[in-house]
């Protein structure tokens, strides 16, 4: 039996075991999925990569989240969601201003979160 992909998704999180996580249920609900530990990795595969959808985390060394989503979205039409701890008001004005289209809390439902990639990626 062969799956089909509902389409790429890159995630951009330093910490390696929330990196491994999130791709092992994508993965699980047949995305094909391209993990990185920063914001100038993820700027570098965006273009060889063709991501359909990025997901980030706010805090990461370098290049924080909402600078990354600011790049890509002035480069790129793709979809990016905001994962993160760091719920406050401040984090989410930031988030929107700087062109993020889903700001998601950790922690979350796995089903919450597929459900809204799907929304982005199929409708």
């Amino acid at each position: 039996m062969t799956s089909t992909l509902l389409g790429k998704i890159m995630i951009v999180d330093d910490d390696a075991m929330n990196r491994e996580v999130m791709e092992a249920f994508l993965t699980f609900e047949h995305f094909d999925v391209v993990a990185v530990k920063d914001g100038w990795l993820a700027l570098e595969k965006i273009e060889q990569e063709k991501p359909n959808l990025v997901m980030l985390d706010l805090r990461m060394p370098d290049m924080d989240g909402i600078e990354l989503c600011r790049q890509i979205k002035s480069q790129y039409a793709i979809p990016v969601f905001i994962i993160t701890g760091m719920d406050t008001l401040k984090e989410r004005s930031e988030s929107k201003a700087a062109g993020a289209d889903e700001f998601i809390s950790r922690p979350f439902e796995v089903e919450t979160l597929i459900h809204r990639i799907k929304a982005y990626l199929l409708y």
